[in-house]
């Protein structure tokens, strides 16, 4: 049975504001666009689109700032750590789901349906903005899905399609997945050392 240790459960709430605020950090990015997008008033359905996002991410992050897991976790007959990060994990696996069709709506069809209907590139989002918006996807994906494996929890409830699929075509063309960065970085054999040190670098802006 894994224990849920006063440092661990310290470094676990630490977990939540940091992706509540990466969750906030979306719905002001939406919010500032939507406001750019009002100059055509032809990308009506568009923002209202947008708009269905920003109301499900600040759901996300309210539920996030008013849960009372931790309040009473010590109650519970089951304080391990193998239910405190499955509940965790399910929660954050449900926001990075949501994440991803944002992203590939926000990235791709919304991109091509601005620049067909009002032929100003000024509305389209920059190269940069896609970049930095899919390296810090892949990042808290990557975290999330060590977060769960690191513990055995590989049920498929707590898969995310982009490693799902990931993986599924690595293992098709041959591709050693326990000898590259690019599909499960934060393998790490359930070590706990290795646990706590990964939690406190992804806090730390590090990794």
């Amino acid at each position: 049975m894994h224990l849920l240790t006063k440092d661990i459960e310290n470094a676990l709430k630490e977990l939540i504001p940091l992706f509540k605020k990466y969750i906030s950090v979306n719905v002001q990015l939406l919010n500032d666009y939507i406001l750019v997008l009002k100059r055509a008033s032809c990308l009506k359905n568009e923002r209202i689109a947008l708009i269905k996002f920003v109301k499900k991410l600040r759901f996300f992050s309210q539920s996030l700032h008013r849960t009372m897991f931790f309040d009473d976790l010590h109650s519970r007959k089951d304080d391990s750590l193998l239910h405190c990060v499955g509940i965790i994990g399910a929660y954050f696996v449900k926001c990075l789901e949501t994440l991803d069709l944002l992203y590939f709506f926000l990235t791709k069809p919304l991109q091509t349906e601005i620049l067909s209907k009002t032929l100003n590139e000024k509305l389209i989002l920059k190269d940069s903005t896609v970049v930095n918006l899919e390296d810090t996807f892949s990042y808290f994906v990557k975290f999330t899905q060590w977060l769960l494996e690191s513990l055995g929890l590989n049920d498929p409830l707590y898969q995310i399609e982009i490693i799902h699929f990931s993986v599924k075509y690595a293992v098709e063309e041959g591709i050693d997945i326990d000898d590259t960065e690019d599909i499960l970085p934060f393998r790490c054999n359930g070590n706990p050392k290795w646990r706590m040190i990964s939690i406190k670098m992804l806090l730390n802006g590090k990794g």
